[in-house]
Order: C-alpha cells, then structure tokens, then sequence
C-alpha cells in the first residue's frame, strides 16, 4: 500500500518482509513450497522467487537485504542452534554461508559498510549486541557503552548506517 494507506494490494503470504533498497523487491519468509524459506517478491513482475534453496527450520526467521541487494542474510534455528545465514540474491542454487553459529537472537541488521549488527549471549552478562564482517571469520566486535546485567536486542541501521535502534530492557 502506499505511504497514504491508499493502493492497498494483496502480494503474498509471509513475515517479515524488507524492501530492497531501489523498492522494486520484498524479501520475506514463507512457506510457499510447504517448508520455511525466504523468497524476494519482484513488485515489477508480482512474482516470487526462493532465495535460499535450503528449508529453513524456524518459522521465526527474518531475512533482510545487503545495502546493495546482492546478497542476505537470515537467521534460523538449525540443529538447536542459530545459525547466520548469508545467501547470493543473485544464485539461489549456491547454498548459503553459515558465518556465526551460537546463542543469537532472531533479527539482524545490514549497515552501508557492509557490517551487520546482532544480538548474541554474551557469557553471564545477557544478551549485546555485537558487529559482524560478513567477509571474513573474524571474531564478533562487541559494541561498546552496552550496561552489564541489561538486554540488547533486535538491531536496525538507519539507512545512512549512521544510527543504530534497538530493542533494550532499560
């Protein structure tokens, strides 16, 4: 629909939908196929297409686009554990890469600079929020001025990347 809540359409069924940053796509999460997955929908075309080949365990998972929409990232529950999924909007054949594996939480964020913010269990301290290369396997980076004993969860990036909101219970 549209900003003025007029030209309201019916595009599909799913959760968590994200508009690629030139608006001509929304990736989501569904069950089109009878198994969780994430799927881009070309507003263009009003087509789906998969996205991530490989059946998502969780019906929880958010997808969100790269700032250039090349590539996304999704986390989902897989053997007891969150795992980071990171796929190729430009190959759905090629399996994505798993870069973190731990106790994370469901939403994740892309910034410009090609890092991506998400919350994990940080020992006994709770959840923080943490910056991860996509590129590399470099270890997390906590992000400083996070209080001990507090929850930081569900990252966003504003779209210059220069803010980051997110969800504490303070």
């Amino acid at each position: 629909m549209n900003a003025d809540g007029k030209g309201r359409q019916w595009m599909f069924v799913g959760a968590a939908p994200s508009f690629s940053a030139d608006g001509g796509k929304i990736l989501y999460t569904s069950n089109h196929e009878g198994q969780p997955g994430v799927y881009a929908y070309d507003v263009l075309e009003s087509k789906p297409q998969k996205l991530i080949q490989q059946p998502l365990h969780s019906p929880l998972a958010v997808a969100r686009w790269s700032p250039d929409a090349k590539k996304v990232l999704c986390v989902d529950l897989q053997g007891g554990r969150h795992q980071l999924l990171l796929g190729d909007a430009a190959n759905a054949q090629m399996p994505p890469k798993v870069r973190l594996t731990g106790d994370l939480g469901f939403v994740a964020s892309w910034q410009p600079a090609d890092r991506i913010a998400i919350s994990m269990k940080h020992g006994d301290a709770g959840e923080r929020l943490f910056l991860v290369n996509p590129d590399n396997e470099m270890t997390p980076a906590l992000i400083p001025g996070q209080e001990q004993g507090k929850i930081w969860r569900d990252p966003t990036f504003s779209a210059d990347g220069q803010r980051l909101v997110f969800v504490s219970d303070q």
